[in-house]
């Protein structure tokens, strides 16, 4: 009886060792990957942080961009109505600065007329300045001319953006291409249908 106990107490003893070692080694490896896995979910949380504020900074960059861009384009209209409207300020002072209001406003509408005809230039500018070879399509733009100024050319400038944003027309020229003035004798004009004279120019259409 006594070496059946012994045994039995020194089986208990083995046992209790393995289990306590066990124990240890369970817990080794719980612990361990315990903490993994917080580490893991801290991982992605940061993952899906950055990737929303990623996100967010592209969207804003893409708004910026497109904001600038906007910015850049109305800054160029606004450029490109100045220079216009200087363009066709010029035109009336140079050949119409001394006729009556509508007058100038008759060479304006011209102007404006050829722009959108597509036998000239799309521009103020274009129409204005345009040459077949050396001959100017308006005799002031070949010649010397002094700057523009004074009363005459205010009054040039408030009629060129009232016909630009087409303000005013007048029916009599509303299709008038072409205009000489009254002393002259073109070539040309029998070619042309006539249409109104107001002032001292004479007005054309096709």
């Amino acid at each position: 009886m006594k070496a059946v106990n012994y045994f039995s107490d020194a089986y208990q003893d083995l046992y209790l060792k393995v289990l306590v070692i066990f124990t240890f080694c369970l817990i080794g490896v719980y612990v361990p990957a315990k903490a993994h896995k917080e580490k893991q979910a801290e991982l992605v949380a940061l993952q899906t942080e950055f990737e929303e504020y990623k996100n967010f900074a592209e969207g804003e960059m893409t708004n910026l961009h497109a904001r600038l861009e906007q910015h850049k384009a109305d800054i160029r209209a606004v450029q490109f109505r100045q220079e216009e409207l200087k363009c066709l300020a010029d035109n009336i002072y140079f050949e119409s600065g001394y006729e009556p209001y509508n007058g100038k406003v008759a060479v304006a509408q011209v102007t404006m007329n050829r722009v959108r005809n597509k036998n000239f230039p799309n521009t103020v500018c274009g129409v204005v300045y345009q040459k077949y070879g050396r001959v100017c399509q308006f005799s002031w733009v070949c010649e010397r001319k002094r700057k523009p100024n004074g009363i005459v050319y205010e009054e040039a400038k408030e009629i060129a953006a009232r016909v630009y944003d087409g303000a005013i027309r007048l029916r009599d020229v509303r299709t008038a291409l072409y205009f000489h003035a009254d002393y002259v004798d073109p070539y040309w004009k029998s070619h042309k249908v006539y249409l109104a004279q107001i002032g001292r120019h004479i007005f054309y259409t096709k």
